[in-house]
């Protein structure tokens, strides 16, 4: 990747017009104290506040990673309506730098020390760095939409550490996942993640099994990913005993050596009904059709009214404060 031309993609048109910095009250969505409004309330251009260059860059910087200039003047050119399409559409992303490993199974199985582990240690490591690198490349130079906003967003709420899960064949698979889901239901997004094989192997899901409780991720499944510890009144979202149903709810769900060669391990996770716990829990379910009932669901009266609640907080203000949030 020649690293000049990746900084100047998209670099601003050599003229531009005098923009002053608009006050918090006179962007989109943003209602004054005085006024009593509606800070979320739908942008409807007006004469007072119209969709200029000041209010399709405020939409944008919050949409887009890394904005240019001529896509916020064809922003005010094409209006609202389209800028809102166009945000919204979703583009698979190129995968031909990678495609010696993207979608393909890992071969987690190291030979013996020598040179053929150099070989094997080096290719893992490298994968991983380009993995970065392509990533990178993908947001630098993507359509403009909402998707790698949201792609980056959701990998950032429901994190893995490639550290941890190791191969970057892993965290692909992982990244298509976020990205598929990023602008679609949360539920299935997170009923998705939590079957994921890279998340099983950071959270150690694939670990969770009948004689062996791992409460790993049901408890950063309520308490970071969904509800959070507690509601906005301060009252517990969930108890420990949810903590530890949950774990029950999802024993069974694994990581799978390919059969047919042990030295590589499948990029889809599998249900093993003999390592899932049968007895009947508070969720009231089993494998597959237990998991939408278990996330819905908590003791807490205030659970299922707090879903994705104070737990996402922490996350959102930067795509809606009135000021750009950096960082």
């Amino acid at each position: 990747m020649n690293r000049r031309s990746f900084l100047r993609s998209g670099a601003p048109l050599p003229f531009a017009p005098a923009l002053n910095t608009p006050s918090a009250g006179s962007l989109p969505g943003s209602v004054s104290a005085a006024a009593g409004g509606d800070p979320l309330a739908p942008f409807s251009p007006t004469a007072a506040t119209p969709w200029d260059y000041a209010s399709a860059a405020h939409l944008l910087r919050r949409c887009i990673i890394g904005v240019a200039e001529w896509e916020v003047r064809r922003a005010v050119s094409e209006g609202l309506s389209a800028t809102l399409d166009r945000l919204m559409r979703r583009t698979p992303p190129p995968t031909s730098d990678i495609s010696d490993f993207a979608g393909k199974e890992p071969n987690t199985a190291p030979p013996p020390e020598g040179p053929d582990y150099n070989v094997w240690l080096w290719k893992k490591l490298e994968y991983r760095d380009r993995l970065a690198m392509w990533w990178l490349h993908v947001i630098g130079t993507s359509p403009t939409s909402l998707q790698e906003r949201m792609t980056l967003f959701w990998h950032t709420h429901i994190p893995s550490q490639m550290g941890k899960v190791e191969f970057a064949e892993f965290m692909f698979v992982q990244n298509m996942t976020l990205r598929n889901g990023a602008l679609g239901s949360v539920k299935d997004l997170i009923r998705a993640m939590t079957k994921d094989v890279g998340m099983l192997i950071f959270l150690d899901g694939s670990a969770n099994n009948r004689y062996r409780l791992n409460a790993n991720y049901a408890r950063e499944l309520m308490e970071l990913f969904t509800m959070g510890r507690v509601d906005r009144f301060g009252q517990p979202n969930y108890t420990e005993t949810d903590v530890r149903e949950a774990a029950r709810a999802l024993t069974g769900w694994t990581t799978l050596v390919n059969p047919n060669d042990s030295h590589f391990h499948s990029t889809s996770s599998i249900f093993i009904r003999d390592n899932w716990t049968p007895a009947k829990n508070c969720f009231w379910g089993n494998g597959d059709r237990g998991m939408p009932m278990m996330l819905l669901t908590s003791s807490s009266p205030s659970g299922p009214s707090r879903w994705l609640g104070s737990s996402a907080r922490n996350s959102t203000p930067r795509l809606f404060a009135a000021s750009p949030i950096l960082g």
